[in-house]
C-alpha cells in the first residue's frame, strides 16, 4: 500500500490553524493579566475573554453564507488578514476599550475563518479521507493552543521580575 499524497492546500490550512492557535494561545494567557494591569475588574475581564466567541457565534451563519457567495478562499484570506491585524492592534492597545474593540474584531475574523476553513478542508481532504483531514486540523489546533498557553506561562515565569 502506497502512502496517500497530501494536498498542499490542506497542509497550508492545517499549518495556518496550528500557527494561528499557537499565537492566540500565547495571547489568551497574557491578555487577562494585561487587562487587569489596565484596571479592568475580574467581571470585565471575563466579559472581555468571552467577547470574541460571542461575536463569532452571532456572525458565523452570515459569514458562512458570505463564503458560499464570494468564495471560500477569499473568506479564508480575509480572515487570516484580520487575525494578523488583531495581533498588531493588541501591541498598540493601551486603554480598556482598545482591548474590547480588538476582541470584537477577533470574533469577526473567527466567524469568517471557521466556515471557510471547514469548507476548504472538506474540498481538499479527499473523498476517502475527509474525516482524517478534519481530525488532523482539530489535533493541530488543540496541540498548538496548549503549547501556546504553556509557552506563555514559561515566558512569564522566566520574566516574572518584569511583571508587576
Amino acid at each position: 500500500m502506497r502512502p496517500r499524497r497530501v494536498d498542499p492546500a490542506l497542509l497550508a490550512i492545517v499549518g495556518e490553524g496550528f500557527f494561528s492557535r499557537l499565537s492566540f494561545g500565547l495571547i489568551s494567557f497574557a491578555l487577562p493579566l494585561y487587562a487587569y494591569r489596565l484596571g479592568l475588574s475580574l467581571t470585565a475581564i471575563g466579559f472581555l475573554l468571552s467577547l470574541n466567541l460571542v461575536v463569532a457565534l452571532a456572525l458565523k451563519p452570515l459569514m458562512g453564507a458570505a463564503a458560499d457567495r464570494f468564495g471560500r478562499k477569499l473568506g479564508f484570506t480575509v480572515a487570516i488578514a484580520l487575525r494578523s491585524l488583531v495581533s498588531l492592534l493588541l501591541v498598540f492597545a493601551t486603554l480598556p476599550w482598545h482591548l474590547f474593540a480588538t476582541r470584537t474584531l477577533h470574533g469577526v475574523s473567527i466567524s469568517i475563518r471557521d466556515p471557510a476553513a471547514n469548507a476548504l478542508i472538506a474540498e481538499h481532504g479527499g473523498k476517502k479521507a475527509i474525516a482524517s483531514a478534519f481530525a488532523w486540523y482539530q489535533t493541530a489546533k488543540s496541540v498548538a493552543g496548549a503549547l501556546g498557553k504553556t509557552a506563555a506561562g514559561v515566558l512569564l515565569a522566566l520574566t516574572a521580575s518584569n511583571f508587576s
